[in-house]
C-alpha cells in the first residue's frame, strides 16, 4: 500500500511508480474480493483520464465503485503525477469529496 526509495540514491530522468498485489498462502474469498474491487477501481479511475478531464471525476468514479461493494476509500492516500521529481503534482485524490480541479 505504501512504498518509497530505499536509500538516498538520486533518480534521473522521468519516473513514476506502480504496484501489484500478489496473494501468499491461503487467502479468504473476502480478501480476494477486496483486491478484485480495488483493481477495478484503478481501471474505472483511469478510464476517466483524458485531456481536459477534471481530477475530481477520478475520485468520484473510484468512490462510487468501491461503495457499491461496501468498501470505502482512504482519503490520505493519493495518486500523483509523473515527471522529473518523484511523487510530483498533480495530486489525484481517490475519494468523491475532493475539491481538486
Amino acid at each position: 500500500m505504501c512504498h518509497g526509495i530505499p536509500d538516498s540514491q538520486q533518480l534521473q530522468g522521468y519516473h513514476g511508480d506502480t504496484s501489484k498485489t500478489f496473494f501468499c498462502g491461503d487467502v479468504s474469498e473476502s480478501i480476494k474480493r477486496l483486491v478484485k474491487v480495488t483493481e477495478e477501481c484503478l481501471h474505472y479511475g483511469s478510464a476517466v483520464c483524458r485531456d481536459g478531464a477534471l481530477y475530481r471525476k477520478i475520485g468520484k468514479r473510484i468512490s462510487e465503485h468501491a461503495e457499491k461493494f461496501g468498501y470505502g476509500v482512504v482519503d490520505r492516500f493519493v495518486g500523483h503525477g509523473i515527471g522529473t521529481v518523484f511523487h510530483s503534482e498533480p495530486l489525484i485524490f481517490h475519494h468523491r469529496k475532493s475539491l481538486s480541479f
